[in-house]
């Protein structure tokens, strides 16, 4: 439920609070932001994931947000 969601948020942000380096704590939050429709945040705290266990990026739907921007690119 949506309180489920919230509550485990704020235990997230605890968890990386106490931890900066807890990868995949910011993974599962940023996941749970997204859900929330929280996209700034989301994003923000999946990269933060990927930077610190870039083997993370495999569990994140969709990919890393704004890695498509920076893989490839349309250059020309």
């Amino acid at each position: 439920t949506l309180g489920d969601s919230e509550t485990a948020v704020g235990l997230y942000e605890r968890a990386v609070a106490s931890d900066p380096k807890f990868a995949a704590a910011y993974l599962n939050l940023g996941l749970l932001q997204l859900e929330l429709r929280d996209k700034t945040a989301g994003d923000e705290n999946l990269k933060k994931a990927v930077a610190l266990d870039p083997e993370l990026a495999k569990r994140i739907p969709g990919g890393v947000p704004g890695a498509s921007s920076a893989v490839g690119g349309s250059g020309g």
